[in-house]
């Protein structure tokens, strides 16, 4: 049985996993209503500060390199990859689906993971 998951991010939360993600084509931005160009160095370090308080980021002993919490990571990586199917972003290879709906300057995703049980490339 799948579990609903929601998680409410800021715009500046937003723009901070997709460039930590890889992020570099406007398409991606696209469907989270941004802009490539919305990436200032404020907007990012505002970002970043927030999810790290939050817990969804962190960063390894030792590391620069930021980490992204394995929920976070499925959710914005349907929406970021996936392909559009009766109103969610779903990723085959994760199994991962999600939606995302703007609220008073809020992004709400919500999404679940299949346990790609019947998926014979996955098995």
């Amino acid at each position: 049985m799948e579990k609903t998951e929601t998680l409410t991010f800021t715009e500046n939360e937003i723009l901070y996993l997709l460039i930590i993600a890889g992020a570099d084509d406007e398409d991606i931005f696209e469907r989270f209503d941004l802009l490539i160009t919305d990436t200032t160095k404020e907007h990012l370090q505002e970002g970043r500060t927030s999810l790290l308080d939050r817990k969804l980021i962190s960063f390894p002993a030792g590391s620069d390199i930021p980490v992204m919490n394995d929920l976070v990571i499925g959710l914005i990586g349907a929406i970021a990859v996936g392909r559009l199917e009766d109103g969610y972003y779903y990723e085959p290879q994760s199994g991962w689906r999600a939606k995302i709906t703007k609220e008073s300057g809020w992004y709400v995703i919500e999404g679940s993971e299949s346990d790609n049980s019947d998926n014979p490339i996955v098995n």
